[in-house]
């Protein structure tokens, strides 16, 4: 059963350089993934690819002509190329088994998988690894079949006798559940059912295969089917034909869309695209969008190779609906979950928790079918938060005030605020006018009072007042 925490891979594995011709960068680096392989001597340089190109058959070794005679001075010489080698056909022959964890062991010695099977040859070591990997496939489709109870649906659908064929997986209850899981794989030598050979091979089945998605979706109540999009190709009287329908990963997925998908009674669709399964789901939105977004409610890319700019020449529509529907773990060394880029024109991506990009699919099933569930809100998660919008300042209205009497002056503490206000208050005074009458001198004063009989007392503003007794007049002046 899955677990949170992948296996640790078991050993390496064969290492090439061959990529495949896909124009967006993006692909190029899925491409590099699932199609080659990594090899403990660096100067093995042959794609899993390879062999898939010759649709899963051993290619035929092109005898030439009987090398030419050295009379006559020839120069264009032929040599006889060696004959193609045998490999087993069953996992047993290969003295190979999958163990109770789903890790490949070698029968005799329970050892990981060993590339080097003849030191000096690494052509015979590469296709000795090419046929290992034919023959896991051939039991991966078993391990559908007989452990996940997946039966095998013929595409296409009316295909004849003579005629070439592939197939894909669908559970018993795919046409008629109320909810669907669409599983759809990557580029290269995968096949039915599988996200990576060399984790297959390297790590183990929980890793590579689609297994995990399948039981997960069962126990969720989903229905299930599981594209092929890579066997476009079938054997037919020893030529290789191309499949009806299915001549390309993008033909093939329109093809069980129109004529098996639309057609099942789910009111809910779920999708899970691996690398290059990406490139196909984005194809199908363009060709059939109407269609798919009234059945499609999320879709799940992981480590897709997807590009709107490249795919699609109208986005106003696919764009939203991505940003609205999809999310898309990607490989970084970020922790699991955390926003790598927001969803402005395309669906937002999280990492995976992993930087190697045929892991993303393992890594993030937890957080996958939290996302179906509506257990977080990933789509959330990945919006831009929206900037504050700053209000426009409103137009300040000066009010005038009124004059402060005295009485409500408040107090002024500061020295210079004190020598302001007493400036203020001496230029406020009246001065005094010319035909004013000047204030009376001390003689002045006395003589006004003898004049008028009073007795008068004068001190300075120093001195005390004296007492109403001594006051004949009862009248005090205190100058």
């Amino acid at each position: 059963s899955p677990t949170n925490t992948p296996i640790k891979m078991a050993a390496e594995e064969p290492k090439v350089d061959e990529q495949l011709n896909i124009p967006d960068k993006m692909e190029e680096q899925a491409d590099k993934v699932d199609d080659k392989v990594e090899v403990t001597e660096s100067q093995v340089e042959a794609a899993d690819e390879t062999s898939d190109n010759k649709d899963d058959e051993t290619p035929e070794t092109n005898v030439g002509d009987q090398p030419a005679t050295a009379d006559e001075g020839a120069t264009d010489k032929t040599k006889e190329e060696p004959a193609a080698p045998s490999f087993p056909r069953t996992l047993i022959e290969f003295g190979y088994k999958f163990n109770d964890n789903g890790q490949l062991r070698q029968v005799e010695s329970d050892e990981p998988f060993v590339f080097k099977v003849k030191d000096s040859d690494q052509q015979y070591n590469q296709a000795h690894y090419e046929a290992l990997g034919e023959v896991i496939t051939e039991h991966i489709y078993q391990l559908l079949e007989f452990d996940a109870k997946l039966t095998r649906t013929d595409i296409p659908v009316d295909v004849k006798s003579d005629e070439a064929h592939s197939f894909i997986f669908e559970s018993q209850d795919a046409r008629t559940a109320d909810k669907l899981m669409v599983l759809i794989h990557g580029t290269g030598v995968v096949r039915a059912g599988q996200w990576a050979r060399r984790l297959i091979i390297n790590d183990c089945l929980d890793s590579g295969t689609q297994l995990p998605f399948i039981k997960r979706s069962v126990e969720n109540s989903y229905g299930v089917i599981v594209l092929n999009t890579n066997r476009n190709t079938d054997i037919i009287n020893g030529e290789a034909q191309p499949v009806r329908g299915s001549e390309s990963a993008e033909e093939h997925t329109i093809y069980v869309w129109d004529h098996v998908i639309s057609k099942c009674e789910a009111k809910r669709i779920d999708i899970v695209a691996h690398s290059y399964g990406g490139v196909a789901v984005l194809d199908l939105l363009v060709r059939r969008f109407n269609e798919v977004k009234s059945k499609v409610e999320l879709v799940a890319f992981t480590d897709s190779a997807h590009s709107l700019p490249r795919q699609c020449s109208n986005q106003t529509e696919i764009a939203p609906w991505l940003a609205e529907h999809a999310v898309n773990w990607v490989s970084c060394d970020e922790p699991l979950d955390k926003v790598v880029a927001y969803a402005t024109d395309d669906a937002g991506r999280l990492s995976a928790g992993t930087k190697k990009h045929e892991e993303t699919s393992w890594y993030s099933i937890n957080s996958i079918f939290k996302f179906f569930a509506g257990e977080v809100d990933y789509i959330k998660a990945v919006m831009k938060p929206e900037e504050p919008v700053s209000k426009p300042e409103e137009p300040v209205t000066k009010v005038e005030e009124e004059p402060v009497t005295k009485s409500e002056e408040e107090p002024v503490t500061n020295t210079e605020e004190v020598a302001a206000k007493s400036e203020e208050i001496l230029k406020s005074e009246e001065p005094v006018s010319k035909n004013q009458e000047p204030a009376p001198t001390d003689k002045d004063i006395d003589k006004r009072v003898e004049e008028s009989g009073h007795h008068l007392t004068a001190t300075k503003s120093t001195d005390s007042c004296p007492p109403t007794e001594d006051i004949k007049s009862g009248c005090c002046i205190v100058i």
